[in-house]
């Protein structure tokens, strides 16, 4: 590694640390602090991925969509084939989420829903995975920050809503429960 690139790193690193613990010395609380309420779960059955290979920007991956389904006390809705992750793969082995789908509501309606986000595993996770088995939610990060379209009133609120879903991937399907931040 670069020299200066090390020392900007540590520098970084040390001050995080020392900003952290002074912080928690002074009872020092954040001026905003984070409000969220859990929205729904989401599960989705995925078909094989579709590995496009090397691009400029890393190994792209397509995870397309079979379907699923949303579940929370004020959204019910089924999510359609045709979506899918256009993942990237980096070079540290981790994948750059991004999430295009479309789901109907339990009254007919459509909502388009958009994710960016970031997946990894443990070593230990990858070999489950590669056997087929599940992966333990531990064994993995999954986060996905969504937002959404919808044109019907009773949605409408979903356009001014960021949500965050964290996520368990096992061969075949995702799980997320997502919340509003507020």
């Amino acid at each position: 590694m670069n020299p200066c690139k090390l020392l900007f790193t540590a520098t970084l690193i040390f001050f995080f640390l020392s900003s952290n613990t002074l912080a928690q010395q002074e009872g020092l609380q954040p001026e905003r602090p984070l409000v969220y309420a859990w929205l729904f779960d989401v599960t989705v059955e995925l078909e094989p991925s579709l590995a496009i290979g090397p691009t400029g920007a890393g190994q792209r991956e397509i995870f397309p969509i079979r379907g699923g389904s949303i579940k929370g006390p004020h959204l019910q809705a089924e999510i359609l084939p045709g979506g899918g992750d256009w993942a990237l793969r980096r070079e540290d082995g981790s994948l750059l989420l991004d999430i295009r789908s479309t789901a109907r509501t339990h009254d007919g309606n459509l909502i388009t829903v958009t994710g960016r986000g970031y997946f990894s595993m443990t070593p230990q996770g990858m070999q489950q995975m590669q056997e087929g088995k599940p992966v333990a939610a531990s064994e993995q990060y999954f986060r996905v920050a969504y937002t959404f379209e919808a044109g019907a009133e009773p949605y409408a609120w979903l356009n001014r809503t960021l949500a965050v879903g964290v996520g368990e991937f096992s061969p075949g399907w995702v799980k997320l429960s997502v919340y509003a931040i507020r």
